[in-house]
């Protein structure tokens, strides 16, 4: 029997920092790597050593084999665990780690080889008995895959073979454009997996996504720990997972997919932890493929199931077999739901969000957990994907967690960038999602939600607090006799005006001191009395027309403002500036930093409102800029393969 002493982490962000966790409670030592743009990430506080990988301003170190094997060596590491992602799912990397003598956790490269390929994995599962969707592989003859392509019902769905997270998936209503899907799911799979081998398969409307945790031995054994529900996606990516699967299938449906889900594993022989995934609906299901490695959304298993998933698959690499509990009838314990928070903005087409975060706060909650890759001071990477922390609630039921998510999400506090926050916060709150009754075409059913707006009330008295704050900590407070914001002289008795915006729009308070120590809060009718309670640090109470009301302010710009209702970022508003926009009509310019992958229009072309102009690819998604109105294409100021920064220039349109 092997027993391990110190881990490498192959990988970078949150799981750096959750097997580190488990590790330590073991006694293992861990080392991480890290990239040169990833030299003062969160995660690296969490290892015991790290090893610098180089540059990634051209390619990314963490795929290379050679530099993780010379990091082993370098370290004395004598395991290493992929994480997820990068070569987490490599078979010839998994190899290379065993052939350097080294404890690879994690799959055999035979099980991670036979599932690599969408096509293969679903080959061998129907040998396995399980239900599979009928397709149609691309390969070099494309004219003879287009005409069976035909012949299969829609809507389809093109898809890489391999790879995963929904990138290069292209959805067709008809065959019409069926040619230049092809090219451009071609491209994507190229570009994000370095294989462009397609398949297309029949298109199911809002199927539930479930899937099964599988944990296997070195003796053979394999079992599963449930399922889980990961239905709710935006570009077929999930974004809210939760354990068990709530109400989306019948007792003896799940029991008909997990053992599907032991049956497969059983199959190709697999060793540790992995995941496989089925499509429900209709009172039937279909594999959809396998994920050779620890998923993301494994957190919200270990919570119900009371397990720590990397601790087995530390052990089962070390030889040990599976705890005799997990045999038999796995008992749950309440439920989890988790949600993934991502540096994008779903009001704009989910467009990423990168940046320094100046300040991040994510509040300490009883029954939620932490994976975080983020602090204040982090820069979001466009280099990388968006997510930067999950929360994961575990309650007595569904509907406890759910509330015990959405508490937390309401507080957590980030600046510097835009988060899916309000748009997790509007799911939570969605009587459809409380139902239970999503499929994974529950977003693009409902395209409004992608945030929560905030409460006018709570955002005036978010700004009360705000306003307050700054004047108590004035020079002169608590009499202020000589504050004045920029550009307003005051008299003591006259109102002090101080405006803010927010998401929705703007707002402003004006305050006039009071003898007594108290202010008067102007209103459409009568004044409103406030008064400050208790002023403590960045906390403050106040009452307000006879009501007390707690918050913390953070100052800055944006200034955060907490309370029960939630946080709300305030930006100041200089009242005596003069707006200034200085645009040029008709420009396209870079939405964040990229790289060109394709330009549609050349010069003198004409062109039509929202026409696609030109597509970068960021953040390990492609992103499509169109037109703002009809023109002709004066200048294309960039070419394909071109790395472009934020807001630098690509296209001018002449507007006609």
């Amino acid at each position: 029997m092997t027993r391990i002493s110190c881990i490498l982490v192959a990988n970078r962000g949150e799981i750096v920092s959750r097997v580190a966790r488990t590790a330590a409670r073991l006694g293992i030592r861990t080392v991480g790597v890290y990239s040169s743009s990833d030299a003062d990430s969160r995660y690296l506080d969490d290892v015991d050593l790290a090893v610098a990988l180089g540059d990634d301003s051209r390619s990314s170190p963490y795929l290379s084999i050679e530099a993780i094997i010379a990091a082993c060596r370098r370290t004395g590491a004598d395991a290493v665990h992929p994480g997820y992602g990068f070569l987490a799912e490599n078979a010839a990397f998994a190899q290379a780690v065993i052939d350097a003598g080294l404890t690879w956790i994690g799959p055999t490269p035979a099980a991670i080889e036979a599932m690599g390929g969408k096509i293969g994995a679903k080959e061998i599962a129907a040998e396995a008995g399980v239900p599979v969707l009928d397709s149609v592989t691309v390969g070099d003859d494309v004219a003879a895959a287009i005409a069976q392509i035909e012949a299969l019902p829609t809507p389809l769905l093109v898809k890489p073979s391999a790879g995963g997270g929904g990138k290069g998936m292209v959805r067709l209503d008809s065959t019409d454009g069926l040619t230049r899907a092809l090219e451009t799911a071609r491209r994507g799979a190229e570009s994000a997996f370095g294989d462009g081998t397609l398949f297309v398969e029949r298109y199911l409307e809002g199927p539930r996504h479930i899937e099964v945790q599988v944990l296997g031995d070195l003796e053979g054994d394999v079992v599963h720990l449930g399922t889980r529900d990961c239905s709710v996606q935006r570009r077929h990516q999930k974004i809210i997972e939760e354990a068990p699967a709530p109400r989306t299938t019948s007792p003896e449906l799940a029991e008909q997919i997990c053992q599907a889900a032991v049956a497969l594993a059983k199959q190709i022989g697999y060793v540790g932890a992995g995941t496989v995934e089925f499509l429900a609906f209709d009172h039937g299901f279909a594999f959809l493929e396998m994920n050779t490695r620890l998923q993301v959304e494994h957190a919200v298993t270990e919570e119900v199931v009371g397990i720590d998933l990397v601790e087995q698959q530390i052990r089962i690499a070390e030889g040990e077999p599976l705890p005799e509990r997990l045999f038999g009838d796995v008992p749950f314990d309440g439920h989890a739901i988790e949600a993934r928070i991502y540096a994008e903005d779903p009001a704009r087409g989910y467009l990423p969000s990168p940046g320094r975060i100046p300040h991040w706060s994510a509040p300490d909650v009883p029954g939620v957990r932490w994976e975080i890759g983020v602090r204040s001071g982090s820069e979001v990477s466009v280099r990388f994907d968006s997510m930067i922390a999950k929360a994961v609630a575990h309650g007595v039921d569904r509907d406890a967690a759910i509330a015990l998510l959405a508490k937390a999400l309401r507080a957590v506090e980030v600046t510097g960038i835009s988060t899916n926050i309000p748009q997790l916060l509007a799911i939570l709150d969605d009587p459809e999602f409380a139902e239970s009754s999503v499929g994974t075409d529950f977003l693009d059913r409902r395209p409004e939600l992608v945030g929560v707006a905030a409460d006018e009330e709570d955002v005036r008295r978010a700004a009360l607090a705000a306003s307050l704050a700054d004047l108590l900590a004035a020079p002169t407070s608590p009499t202020v006799q000589a504050f004045a914001p920029v550009g307003f002289r005051n008299l003591r008795s006259a109102p002090i005006p101080t405006a803010y915006s927010y998401a929705g729009g703007e707002v402003t308070v004006e305050l006039t001191p009071q003898r007594d120590g108290g202010w008067l809060l102007a209103t459409d009718g009568e004044p409103v009395a406030v008064r400050v309670a208790r002023r403590e640090g960045d906390h403050l109470a106040l009452e307000v027309d006879g009501m007390r009301h707690a918050f913390t302010v953070t100052p800055g710009d944006p200034t955060l403002v907490r309370s029960p209702h939630g946080v709300i970022a305030l930006h100041p508003v200089d009242l005596a500036a003069v707006d200034e926009v200085d645009g040029v009509a008709g420009s396209i310019e870079a939405p964040l930093p990229g790289l060109v992958v394709s330009i549609e229009v050349a010069e003198g072309d004409a062109v039509k409102a929202d026409q696609t102009l030109i597509v970068l690819e960021a953040m390990k998604m492609e992103h499509k800029l169109a037109a703002g109105g009809a023109g002709v294409v004066k200048q294309v100021l960039v070419g394909v393969g071109d790395t472009v920064d934020y807001q630098a220039p690509l296209i001018v349109v002449e507007e006609s």
